[in-house]
C-alpha cells in the first residue's frame, strides 16, 4: 500500500466547500472509502446520537454493497451527511474540514492482516486516524501514535474514542504530524516506486 502524499498533504480548510456541503460550523469526521460487509460501518452510525452532543458531525464519503442499508438507518440522525464518491482531489479538500478520519473494521480473524488504505490518505493530510477495528490496521496506527484504536463494532468505545480526540486537539495535532512524517518515509508512492527501480536495476545487474 502506499498514498500520494503530494496530493494528501495538510490544506487550509475551504470556508466555500464547507458551506457547499452544509458543513460549516461543524465538527467533522470524515470516512473515505468503500462501505461494504468487511467494514462494519454501521457501528458508526450507532455512534453518531452518543457525540451528537459533543457536536461532532460524522461524514461518509463513498460507495459500496452496504450503502443503502447504512442510508436507511441513518434516517433521523441530524450530526450524519452521506455524500457519493469523490474525486481523490475533492478527498483531500474534505480532510482539511475535519479534525480526524475514520476507520472500521467487522470483527473477523479474516481481517487480522487487513491495512485499510483509507488510513494513509488520513495520515498524509496531518488528521488523526479514529480506528475501530483490530489486525494489523489497529497495530500500526498504534506504533506510529498516529491516531486512537478501540475494539471492532462498540459504538461507544468509538464515540469515547472521538470525543476525546476532539478535546485533545494538541494531542490529535501530534499524531497527525507523526501519521503524516510515517506515510511521507515509508509510503509514499514516488519512495516506494523509487526503492522499486533500485532493487530492479540492482538485479539487473548481478
Amino acid at each position: 500500500n502506499g498514498v500520494d502524499t503530494e496530493l494528501y498533504d495538510l490544506q487550509a480548510p475551504d470556508p466555500a466547500l464547507a458551506t457547499e456541503m452544509g458543513l460549516e460550523g461543524r465538527d467533522v469526521v470524515l470516512y473515505a472509502g468503500t462501505m461494504g460487509y468487511a467494514h462494519g460501518v454501521e457501528v458508526a452510525l450507532e455512534a453518531a446520537p452518543l457525540v451528537a452532543e459533543a457536536g461532532i458531525h460524522l461524514l461518509f464519503v463513498g460507495e459500496g454493497s452496504e450503502k443503502a442499508m447504512l442510508l436507511e438507518r441513518a434516517r433521523g440522525l441530524a450530526n450524519v451527511t452521506f455524500l457519493p464518491a469523490q474525486t481523490p482531489e475533492r478527498i483531500a479538500q474534505l480532510y482539511a474540514l475535519s479534525f480526524a478520519g475514520l476507520s472500521t473494521l467487522r470483527d473477523s480473524p479474516l481481517f487480522e492482516g487487513t491495512r485499510p488504505v483509507k488510513i494513509f490518505a488520513c495520515m498524509a493530510c496531518h488528521k488523526p486516524v479514529a480506528y475501530c477495528g483490530k489486525g494489523e490496521g489497529a497495530r500500526l496506527v498504534e506504533a506510529q501514535g498516529a491516531g486512537l484504536t478501540c475494539p471492532p463494532e462498540d459504538p461507544q468505545a468509538l464515540a469515547d474514542l472521538l470525543i476525546r480526540l476532539k478535546r485533545e486537539p494538541e494531542a490529535a495535532r501530534a499524531m497527525g504530524a507523526r501519521g503524516r512524517a510515517f506515510v511521507a518515509t515509508s509510503l509514499s508512492w514516488g519512495g516506494l516506486v523509487k526503492a522499486w527501480a533500485t532493487d530492479l536495476f540492482a538485479r539487473l545487474e548481478r
